[in-house]
C-alpha cells in the first residue's frame, strides 16, 4: 500500500499508519489461518499422527517503511516445515509439498473426499475485497491518499 499525505510523515502520522497496517496484516492472517484450521478440522487422521507444522505456519511480519511505503507480509512459512522420516531411507515430503497437498484437499497426500482448499478459500474471501476497502476508507478519511499494486 502506497500512502501519501500533504506535508511530511512525521512520527505520530508513521506510528498511526503502522498501527493500521498492523490491523489490515491481521485480518488477512487471520483469514488464511481460518482456513488452515478448518482444514484440519475436516479430517482426523488414523494412519498417521500430525505433526501440526502446517497449522502454525501462517506468519504476519511487522509493518516496514521504504520511503512512503508501508507494507505487511502474510505468507506460508513453508521452510519451517520440515518432516523427518519415520524409517531410515525413507522420504518426507517438503513443506512446499505439504502445502501443496492441503490446497488440493489431500491430507498427508491422501485423498480423503474433503475438497478443502485453503489457499483458493482465502484468496477468495479476500478478492470480495471488503477488508481492504474497509481499511482504505479509514484512511482516506483521515485524509491519506490510499492507492494498490
Amino acid at each position: 500500500m502506497d500512502i501519501t499525505s500533504q506535508g511530511q510523515l512525521n512520527g505520530i502520522l508513521r506510528a498511526e499508519m503502522e498501527s493500521y497496517m498492523n490491523i489490515a496484516g491481521a485480518r488477512v492472517w487471520k483469514i488464511i489461518d481460518d482456513a488452515i484450521k478448518r482444514y484440519y478440522d475436516n479430517y482426523h487422521p488414523s494412519r498417521y499422527r500430525r505433526e501440526y507444522q502446517f497449522f502454525k505456519s501462517c506468519i504476519k511480519t511487522k509493518p516496514k517503511w521504504t520511503g512512503n511505503t508501508i507494507e505487511v507480509e502474510i505468507y506460508i512459512d513453508t521452510d519451517s516445515m520440515v518432516y523427518k522420516p519415520k524409517k531410515e531411507g525413507q522420504e518426507r515430503p517438503s513443506g512446499k509439498q505439504v502445502v501443496d497437498w492441503a490446497n488440493a484437499g489431500l491430507h498427508g497426500g491422501m485423498d480423503v473426499g474433503d475438497d478443502e482448499r485453503f489457499w483458493e478459500d482465502s484468496m477468495m474471501e479476500l478478492e470480495n475485497g471488503w477488508m481492504l476497502i474497509d481499511i482504505a476508507n479509514i484512511l482516506r478519511a483521515k485524509g491519506f491518499t490510499v492507492t494498490h499494486s
